[in-house]
């Protein structure tokens, strides 16, 4: 067996045990419940089951994935369920969106080593009063996550840290943050 279908085989697994939830703070979920809609417009660096989750809720999703397993999965899980509000790309290069798209909502769960990039990428796509959403802040004094979250907090956009356990390890606590952008 190759080490390709082993590693589908255990994303299938985890995926499956997500429940249809996004792999964040149960709290951020909570609060994301009460702000997506039908004519939200949303971009997600790291794909999986919040691509789901954002694709039954938003009027349209752009994601963006590293991993040929997790976009394999993510693709399947959209064709399985006929989701065709949502685009997943596999890879890193923004040069494919529109350049007037703006979105209402921007999730970063994607590989440490860029979400310094990726923030600096999105922030300025992000719609007056849009949220940005900002995964495993809790490691704001690590490499790739502490320099992203002070060029958003530099903003001076409305904070909001949900700490507590996820919707799948419910053993483990960690940090989700959403800053809301300024409506003007």
């Amino acid at each position: 067996m190759s080490d390709e279908v082993t590693a589908y085989d255990r994303a299938i697994r985890q995926f499956g045990e997500l429940e249809g939830k996004p792999f964040l703070v149960k709290g951020a979920v909570d609060f994301l419940e009460t702000v997506v809609n039908k004519e939200s417009v949303v971009l997600e660096i790291g794909s999986g089951s919040s691509t789901i989750w954002f694709a039954e809720r938003a009027g349209r999703v752009i994601s963006f994935e590293s991993d040929k397993v997790w976009f394999q999965l993510v693709w399947d899980e959209l064709t399985a369920k006929e989701l065709n509000n949502t685009v997943v790309y596999l890879g890193d290069d923004m040069t494919v969106l529109d350049p007037n798209d703006r979105f209402d909502i921007c999730l970063i769960d994607g590989e440490s080593g860029s979400r310094v990039a990726f923030t600096k990428k999105t922030l300025p796509l992000m719609k007056p009063g849009g949220y940005f959403v900002f995964d495993n802040t809790q490691h704001e004094n690590e490499i790739g996550y502490g320099e992203a979250i002070r060029i958003i907090d530099g903003l001076g956009w409305e904070r909001r840290d949900f700490e507590g356990t996820g919707c799948f390890l419910s053993d483990i606590i960690w940090m989700t943050t959403i800053w809301r952008k300024h409506l003007d």
